[in-house]
């Protein structure tokens, strides 16, 4: 059996499908997916256990996320943060967990063929456009219903209407064009930090 160490150039290629349910593929990056969200849900459940009032270690830590959430949504949403900083917390910690878990060399291990395949990463679910395009829609979706939900749908669409009635194309194809808009943006950022991170684990040891 012959052993290989993932090239940067093989990371181009895409999401490595590992097996398929049902004929629906399970990639590598919807792994570390689910990875992510284990260790997510698993860390905010120790942190969240048995709050008292008078607050010890892991509840100084929980309220410390909480605060965090608080003021990075109170920068766009001012006083009314309260009312989504859970969907805001979420969002935020596991955007930063799925972006740098790429960073640290925890080893991946998938056969192909007689040779058994080495990449020093869990490929972050962020750097597999599905997944980006997914948390896009998540997002617009989440907030379109918020706006419909607080203006009502008769002044939702009459903010298409604004600021001059003439611009209502234009304002339907921004709409559309936000989640996928976010989805690239999200994606080409950490896609292109996973393979310089792929360089540097590849020669990193020949400078050494």
């Amino acid at each position: 059996m012959k052993l290989i160490f993932t090239q940067p150039e093989k990371l181009v290629e895409g999401p490595k499908i590992l097996f398929e349910v049902f004929g629906i593929p399970f990639t590598d990056t919807a792994a570390s997916g689910f990875f992510v969200t284990f260790i997510f849900l698993f860390f905010f459940f120790i942190l969240t256990r048995k709050m008292e009032m008078k607050p010890g270690k892991r509840q100084v830590i929980a309220e410390m996320f909480y605060y965090i959430s608080e003021y990075i949504g109170g920068l766009a949403l001012g006083e009314n943060v309260k009312k989504f900083i859970y969907f805001i917390g979420a969002l935020f910690f596991y955007l930063i967990l799925s972006n740098i878990i790429g960073f640290f060399p925890v080893p991946w291990f998938s056969f192909e063929g007689s040779s058994l395949t080495i990449a020093p990463f869990l490929r972050p679910p962020t750097s597999d456009l599905n997944g980006t395009v997914s948390l896009a829609l998540l997002a617009i979706g989440y907030i379109t219903y918020q706006s419909i939900k607080v203006n009502g749908f008769k002044n939702y669409l009459k903010g298409f209407l604004e600021p001059l009635p003439f611009l209502l194309p234009l304002n339907i194809i921004g709409e559309i064009a936000k989640p996928f808009s976010l989805a690239m943006r999200l994606f080409g950022n950490v896609f292109s930090g996973m393979l310089i991170m792929s360089l540097i684990y590849k020669y990193l040891p020949a400078v050494l």
